[in-house]
């Protein structure tokens, strides 16, 4: 302890405390959860790259920050076939339902977009398609690519529950998102089955990915010098070891 901290631990930390805080940013883990049908992956991959990344025009250094498809599990090979039968669409369905809550439970923070399907985000960055990861195979808990929003936006809703009653996370750890003009279709649903008191919730304009990142750049920061810090100082020690 003497050789770690030769003006000892108080000290140490008070100079933590009065360092910057965004040398504490990259030990967020700030996870990504929305619906992965059509441009929809994309429009969350630029958001995590914007996060993750430290340019001028982008002041993210949140390096944790991920989307579910950003794991490496694989099907078991029993249910990796080219046709699978019902009850194995089911086992698939089960299998990458544990998969998002296995990453929920990794997370300090979870953002949840519930984003309209339908829109053409072709003005995204080239990087923003760069998965080659087939999102409505791999990512959708064994659905087909559906064209509803609601539709689209299920497993997000499942997952926001999963989030705020079984794991009992904080209403203030937890960011969420409605694209405008999925709102009317998904808002009330949403608010009305999981029960959003105390959350942050805001409305976006269609496809703005600048005032998305904006909005959520601005909640992880206030994480990650508010109700996460102790946590990411904590962090900060054992990296020091």
């Amino acid at each position: 302890m003497v050789d770690r901290f030769p003006n000892g631990f108080d000290a140490e930390r008070q100079r933590i405390d009065e360092a910057s805080d965004r040398a504490l940013y990259k030990y967020l883990r700030a996870h990504i959860l929305g619906p992965y049908v059509n441009d929809c992956h994309a429009f969350l991959s630029e958001i995590k790259y914007r996060l993750q990344e430290s340019t001028p025009e982008h002041q993210g250094n949140f390096e944790r920050a991920k989307l579910c498809t950003d794991r490496n599990d694989t099907l078991p090979s029993r249910l990796d076939v080219a046709s699978p039968t019902r009850r194995q669409q089911q086992a698939i369905r089960e299998f990458w339902t544990k998969m998002s809550y296995d990453f929920l439970r990794q997370a300090d923070v979870a953002i949840f977009l519930f984003l309209d399907p339908t829109i053409n985000r072709s003005n995204l960055p080239q990087r923003a398609f760069a998965d080659t990861n087939d999102p409505a195979v791999n990512h959708l808990h064994g659905q087909k690519t559906r064209d509803l929003p609601q539709d689209a936006n299920g497993s997000v809703a499942d997952e926001l529950g999963y989030w705020l009653r079984e794991m009992n996370m904080p209403p203030n750890r937890t960011l969420v998102l409605f694209e405008e003009s999925n709102y009317e279709q998904t808002g009330s649903l949403v608010s009305g089955r999981v029960g959003l008191e105390g959350c942050n919730i805001e409305v976006f304009e269609d496809n703005n990915i600048d005032a998305v990142f904006e909005l959520i750049q601005h909640r992880c920061v206030n994480w990650a010098m508010n109700e996460c810090k102790p946590r990411l100082q904590d962090q900060y020690y054992e990296d020091q070891r």
